[in-house]
């Protein structure tokens, strides 16, 4: 600061200048402003103030820029970062680039001028620029890429093959141009060209490129001969003269000939080749070959006799004929004669038909000719109508005569026609039909065929044998009976089949009457056993009666209308074996649509069935069937039907045979003792025993009344 001057009024002695106060305020960057006061006082006590203000400002701040520089264009292009600071020695300096232009006139290439401008700012926003220059130029000549020295035929239109370049610089933006061409002769055989390229690139810098295209001789002479040719067997001939030419600096050719042969290997018949080589040489040394060969051949084909067309009846053996006198004018009779097809179109009609053979006759050079021959197969045979027999036919129903069955040599696509149908009588009477067929093949060929038709009135009385479980008796699905033997009038019959049922065919008749025969029983006791004794014996007692005729006609097995003791013996030595059968057989047989008037005295109920007359079928005719002794109903004969069997829960009956040892030809006595015989109402077993070791002698009763005889 500047100290104030003192300049009181007075002057006097003791006047005092001090600071009062010093104080500063910052500007922008180092810049700020300082004030200070002082205070002038006398010695009176005067005072007086001063104040001086100091203003500390800054230049702009400091730049240097590199120095200018020159660089390759292939170089990578940057500028140099300048240097700065404030102007007091800050460092509170902004940085930017202001500009970077680039000037490409007068320049060559791709060369240019980049100028690029930088500013400082420091903290109070004084500037100052400056700048860098950088020229990029072009002072490498560009890289040529060769093209390749080669060798052409002399003779052949050839071109050099222009080299390119590339330039770091400016790319393939070259300049290509010839510079020199020089060709050089080696004698008779060939010469070789030089021609130097100038590659320039825009800013004159030169590379040179240099190609050697070497022509030799190395190909024969173009040796022509005359086309292969072919001549018939037999024809006069000679080989044809070549012509030759060089392509290269019109050398002369010799011709001369070097060999001439004949073939005769894997020829046909008499033809062989025979072929001829010339030699051609040109003034290099250089050699070509030709040949020239002459086939000669045989195309004329061999001749033969052709067998003439024929017709045969179907059915009869016949086969084709083949052609003969095969001969051929270059090989003689070597001639293969061989079938080339045979082919079969239908015929006018049925089976008729026409075969075609088609022969190929091949001389020894595959020269050929074909012979054909037609055979047509006729059909004028008629059918033949097997024998038809004469027929029984009933009148009361419907009836057909029967369809004619024929055959033919065509096979059995036949067409059957009705001719005549003639009848003669009545139903009642008799009558009697005769037809008349014809019986045709698709040809037209025809016969006839008669069948008689005799007619009567018969009737069929159908019906079911079965053994029902109550009564009435109408469920006729229980039990069936096949094998029973139905008689009717006149001795006709018929037998139920393994469903039970039957159909008798008769005559139409008046007083009329049906009735069944027991079936074949192979076991008389079938369905028989104790039980059925037991139902008996307590039926005689009165200590359980049977609840329906048909048991009642099973228990009289001696056919007296009565149940007594004798038919209780009568069954026990049935079913013991000692008798075969009861005194009116096994079976009995009540119509099933049969009402009892009284049921429990059955024992006039009718065994057949009557018709006053029957002159229409009659259906649902059943029988009741009744085995005899069998009051359980436990028999049975169809498949229909099982056997009855009873049984109590918990209760067993102990048979046991005691053991015995004897001498052989002595007696053996077995003991059979029979224990829990409680609240059993029968019981019924069998004892067996090896008949190779002994024989059965008899029962003894041991107090038992009745068991010796059953």
């Amino acid at each position: 600061f500047d100290p104030p001057i003192n300049a009181g009024h007075c002057l006097t002695p003791g006047e005092t200048v001090e600071v009062f106060t010093t104080f500063t305020n910052l500007g922008c960057g180092p810049t700020y402003v300082a004030t200070r006061v002082w205070a002038a006082t006398n010695a009176c006590g005067n005072g007086v103030l001063a104040t001086q203000i100091v203003s500390v400002v800054t230049p702009p701040p400091l730049l240097n820029c590199a120095p200018n520089k020159t660089i390759e264009c292939t170089d990578v292009l940057t500028f140099d970062a300048p240097a700065f600071q404030e102007y007091c020695g800050g460092t509170n300096i902004t940085l930017r680039i202001v500009s970077t232009t680039i000037i490409t006139n007068g320049q060559c290439g791709a060369t240019f001028v980049a100028t690029r401008t930088w500013e400082a700012t420091d903290s109070c926003g004084l500037k100052t620029t400056c700048s860098q220059s950088v020229f990029v130029v072009d002072t490498t000549p560009p890289v040529a890429i060769h093209s390749a020295n080669k060798t052409v035929q002399c003779g052949d239109v050839w071109n050099f093959d222009r080299p390119s370049g590339t330039d770091g610089c400016n790319g393939t933006n070259l300049q290509v141009r010839v510079f020199s061409s020089v060709t050089n002769f080696t004698g008779t055989c060939g010469y070789f060209a030089t021609r130097i390229w100038e590659i320039v690139d825009p800013c004159n810098n030169i590379t040179t490129s240099t190609q050697v295209v070497t022509a030799v001789d190395t190909l024969p002479p173009v040796l022509t001969c005359p086309a292969n040719k072919v001549v018939e067997c037999g024809q006069a001939w000679t080989f044809n003269a070549p012509t030759a030419t060089d392509h290269c600096l019109g050398n002369i050719t010799n011709i001369i000939v070097i060999s001439t042969i004949t073939n005769r290997a894997n020829q046909c018949g008499n033809t062989f080749t025979a072929t001829r080589t010339w030699q051609a040489s040109d003034g290099c040394g250089n050699l070509s070959f030709c040949s020239q060969t002459v086939q000669v051949v045989d195309t004329t084909p061999p001749t033969a006799t052709c067998s003439t067309n024929k017709t045969i009846e179907f059915g009869q053996a016949w086969s084709f004929d083949p052609p003969t006198n095969a001969d051929d004018g270059c090989g003689g009779t070597n001639v293969t004669v061989t079938i080339v097809s045979t082919t079969t179109s239908a015929g006018p009609c049925g089976p008729a038909f026409i075969a075609t053979r088609v022969w190929e006759l091949v001389d020894a050079c595959t020269n050929k000719i074909s012979c054909t021959q037609i055979v047509t197969v006729r059909d004028t045979t008629p059918p033949v109508i097997s024998a038809m027999a004469d027929l029984n036919v009933n009148c009361l129903g419907a009836w057909a005569f029967d369809q004619p069955t024929a055959t033919d040599v065509s096979g059995t696509n036949l067409t059957t026609v009705i001719l005549s149908t003639i009848t003669n009588g009545t139903c009642s009477a008799g009558f009697t039909v005769v037809r008349t067929w014809r019986v045709q093949d698709q040809c037209g060929n025809s016969a006839t065929r008669t069948q008689t038709a005799f007619g009567r009135a018969f009737v069929t009385i159908s019906g079911t044998i079965f053994t029902p479980t109550n009564y009435p008796a109408t469920n006729v699905t229980e039990k069936r009976i096949p094998g029973a033997t139905v008689m009717g009038p006149t001795n006709t019959s018929a037998v139920s089949v393994s469903d039970g049922t039957f159909g008798l065919v008769f005559d139409a008749a008046s007083n009329v009457v049906i009735y069944p025969l027991a079936p074949p029983t192979p076991a008389p006791a079938m369905g028989l056993n104790t039980f059925d004794i037991s139902l008996m014996r307590r039926h005689i007692l009165n200590l359980g009666t049977f609840d329906t005729p048909y048991k009642l006609l099973a228990a009289d097995v001696d056919n007296s209308g009565t149940i007594n003791p004798l038919d209780l013996s009568l069954l026990r030595r049935l079913i013991l074996g000692s008798i075969s059968q009861f005194p009116n057989g096994l079976w009995r047989f009540v119509p099933a649509s049969h009402t009892f008037t009284n049921p429990l005295a059955p024992w006039n109920a009718p065994t057949n069935r009557a018709y006053p007359g029957v002159s229409a079928n009659l259906n649902d005719q059943n029988f009741v069937a009744i085995k005899l002794g069998d009051v359980d109903a436990s028999a049975s004969l169809g498949a229909s039907a099982a056997p009855k069997s009873f049984a109590k829960s918990g209760q067993a009956v102990m048979f046991r045979a005691g053991s015995a040892t004897n001498q052989a030809g002595t007696s053996v006595v077995v003991r059979v003792s029979v224990s829990g015989f409680n609240q059993i109402d029968t019981a019924q077993g069998t004892l067996t025993w090896n008949p190779a070791v002994v024989r059965f002698s008899r029962v003894e009763e041991f107090g038992i009344a009745g068991l010796g005889t059953g």
